[in-house]
C-alpha cells in the first residue's frame, strides 16, 4: 500500500510539475502521440495534402469553438475540483495559539499530514497531534480538529542553535496529490504574534 502511494506520489510530482513549468512541452508531446496513433490507423502511410479537404470558414469556426468549450469544461471542472484549505488561528494570552485547518474549497479534501516548517529548511517536522489521525476527509466548510500548541511545544522541534529573539514558523497541512497549504506565524520572546518577515527563505 505504501509502495503504490510512493508511486502514485511521485508520477503526480512529475506531472504537476511538467504542467507548471513545461505546458508548451506537454502539448507538444501530446500532438506527436496523436499523430502516432493516426498514422498508425492510416497503415503506416503519410498524409497527401493535395488530397486533403479543409472545408469551410464556416467549418474550422465551428472547430476551433467545440476545442475551446472541451478545454473550458475541463479547466473550470479542475478549478472546481481543486483542494484548499484555509488555515485559522487563534491566540491565548500570547504563548498559545489554536490552529485549525478548513476545507475551503467546493469538492472533499483529505488530510494526508501536516506540521511545522522553519525557513532555510525544506523538511516538514510532523506534528504528534495532527498525525494522530492521518487521511482524515473534510466535506467543503468542515474544519479539523482544533489543535493547541505552545510557543514552547514548537519551539522545542527547533536545534537550540538555529534559536533566535524572532523565529518564524509555518503551519503546513497536505490535501489531495500531496498538495501544501500554508500559513506563517511568528514567535518572539516565547510568545506568538509579531511582524511577518517578508524575506524569510523557505525550502
Amino acid at each position: 500500500m505504501m509502495k503504490k502511494l510512493k508511486i502514485k506520489k511521485c508520477v503526480n510530482s512529475c506531472i504537476s510539475r511538467l504542467k507548471k513549468k513545461y505546458p508548451l512541452f506537454l502539448i507538444i508531446v501530446i500532438s506527436l502521440v496523436m499523430w502516432w496513433i493516426g498514422w498508425i490507423s492510416r497503415g503506416f502511410k503519410f498524409i497527401r495534402w493535395d488530397t486533403v479537404n479543409y472545408g469551410s470558414v464556416a467549418e474550422w469556426f465551428s472547430g476551433i469553438g467545440t476545442i475551446i468549450a472541451i478545454f473550458s469544461s475541463f479547466y473550470f471542472f479542475k478549478e472546481e475540483n481543486e483542494p484548499r484549505i484555509s488555515i485559522v488561528n487563534a491566540y491565548l494570552g500570547g504563548n498559545k495559539i489554536f490552529i485549525t485547518a478548513i476545507n475551503s474549497g467546493r469538492a472533499p479534501i483529505y488530510i494526508k499530514f501536516g506540521g511545522f516548517q522553519f525557513p532555510g529548511s525544506k523538511e516538514i517536522h510532523s506534528s504528534e497531534k495532527i498525525m494522530k489521525d492521518p487521511f482524515v476527509k473534510l466535506n467543503p466548510g468542515e474544519n479539523y480538529e482544533v489543535l493547541s500548541y505552545t510557543a514552547d511545544e514548537i519551539l522545542s522541534l527547533l536545534d537550540d542553535t538555529l534559536k533566535v529573539k524572532t523565529t518564524y514558523f509555518k503551519a503546513v497541512y497536505s490535501a489531495n496529490n500531496y498538495k501544501l497549504f500554508s500559513k506563517e506565524f511568528t514567535i518572539t520572546n516565547g510568545r506568538f504574534g509579531g511582524h511577518i518577515n517578508k524575506k524569510a527563505k523557505w525550502g
